[in-house]
């Protein structure tokens, strides 16, 4: 695991609370880092936090140290700080990624789709974050508006262009798709009584098919069908 969200948490026991309820778990006992067998969060708890991507130097392909250095990279105590061109802060972290046992167990949101991030310019976007990471467009394109880059070992990036998701976006934010299982995502969200920040796709005699999460540090969740 080499990627993940990282978000701030100036009371720590509120956000680790929120995540608990998401179906998160600390990876280890005192770790900051969180996961519900798939995604992963980092909860950042230094007064300076803020919500962004986190990167391990180890994942970093061959010409990102002069990328890293081209976009004007500030330094923090254990690595790098840089906005990514979607305006995303972007920690990249000194040594090795963490070693964790992320395994296939049923996460409460469902199956989990990888990040999802919104970007005044794909072709920028892309060409920053596929030298960073070595990755390849899987999917989309900057003519279609919207493309999810992906490289073996991490989780996917999808991007979309400015103001093109017609829902609530935190920037950034985890996507769940669950197809027809969705309704029962749904109603195990409510089960817990976890506040819904958006709900889409519903009508006055109809339940939501999609709902959009937030918590506390400003980290969004898409529950969606597709």
């Amino acid at each position: 695991m080499t990627l993940c969200l990282t978000t701030p948490a100036p009371d720590p026991e509120v956000s680790a609370r929120s995540l608990t309820r998401l179906g998160f778990e600390p990876v280890s006992k005192g770790s900051s880092l969180m996961t519900d067998g798939a995604a992963v969060i980092h909860v950042d708890t230094a007064p300076r936090a803020r919500a962004g991507v986190r990167v391990w130097r180890g994942a970093l392909g061959r010409g990102a140290d002069e990328l890293l250095t081209r976009h004007g990279a500030a330094p923090f105590d254990g690595g790098r700080l840089v906005a990514a061109p979607s305006g995303v802060p972007l920690w990249v972290v000194d040594g090795p990624e963490p070693e964790l046992e992320i395994g296939p167990r049923g996460a409460l949101l469902g199956s989990f789709a990888g990040i999802s991030i919104e970007t005044p310019s794909l072709a920028r976007s892309v060409t920053f974050w596929c030298a960073l990471l070595d990755a390849r467009v899987a999917a989309g394109g900057v003519d279609q508006g919207w493309l999810t880059l992906r490289r073996d070992g991490l989780a996917d990036l999808s991007f979309m262009g400015p103001l093109a998701c017609p829902h609530s976006f935190a920037n950034p934010s985890l996507t769940y798709f669950n197809g027809g299982r969705n309704a029962g995502v749904i109603a195990a969200v409510r089960a817990r009584e976890i506040p819904v920040f958006e709900e889409v796709g519903g009508t006055d005699s109809a339940p939501a098919e999609n709902i959009v999460l937030r918590e506390p540090g400003g980290i969004g969740f898409f529950v969606f069908n597709d």
